[in-house]
């Protein structure tokens, strides 16, 4: 099964209820939509960078996909510069 999006993939991993009953510490911010950012930015990354870019994301926007999806792609770059790869993370 292919995906076009992150959120596609979201969308489909809860309606096959694989996001449910997972261990209370299993991540950070469990059942949130900040697992699946952190996931993407992680990627190549060290966690240390990905909580500053996670942190720049929190100071501007509420972390939601629809407030993610809205953002310049250069100002979204900006904010997670510090997770490296930051151009093509954003897209």
């Amino acid at each position: 099964m292919e995906f076009s999006n992150s959120y596609e993939l979201l969308i489909n991993l809860k309606q096959m209820n694989l996001l449910e009953n997972k261990p209370k510490y299993w991540w950070p911010n469990v059942n949130s939509f900040e697992v699946v950012v952190g996931a993407i930015l992680t990627q190549n990354s060290r966690w240390e960078n990905v909580e500053k870019s996670l942190s720049n994301l929190k100071n501007a926007i509420n972390l939601e996909i629809e407030e993610l999806a809205s953002l310049d792609i250069d100002f979204l770059a900006s904010l997670i510069k510090p997770s490296g790869f930051y151009n093509q993370k954003a897209k």
